[in-house]
């Protein structure tokens, strides 16, 4: 299983790069600067972000993200960041999930850090690691 994370803006950061690091430990990660439509295949699980999708608590997603990454459905799970305006509608029709971390809309910077911590919460979740705790 490999995850991808793309954004058009550049989200890169210390601290984020020292969740990456902790994630490759357990599955293949990877952050791009890309445009999705150069990068999104029909074999992956599309999670895109998006203020107004589905909302999770740690639990209820890491349920969820084992479910996908057990399905053997998908070589990949890639999650999308839009741009300062969002993202098209013609990607979200595309999306498996359409994912909102809150009401409000944050820097690009700042986001990428949430969602990389939180994607190695979910991971370390499912590890049955101590990262988590209730």
């Amino acid at each position: 299983m490999e995850i991808v994370v793309i954004s058009d803006s550049n989200l890169s950061s210390n601290e984020l790069d020292e969740y990456a690091k902790r994630i490759n430990k357990r599955v293949k990660f990877s952050l791009l600067q890309s445009d999705y439509k150069k990068v999104v295949k029909n074999t992956d699980y599309l999670v895109v972000l998006d203020q107004y999708g589905e909302k999770f608590d740690n639990l209820s997603f890491a349920k969820k993200f084992e479910q996908v990454i057990s399905s053997g459905n998908f070589k990949r799970v890639v999650f999308i960041v839009g741009d300062a305006y969002g993202l098209n509608d013609e990607i979200k029709e595309k999306a498996n999930l359409i994912w909102s971390f809150s009401d409000q809309v944050f820097p690009h910077r700042l986001f990428g850090l949430m969602l990389t911590e939180q994607i190695y919460r979910t991971i370390e979740i499912i590890s049955n690691s101590p990262y988590h705790h209730q």
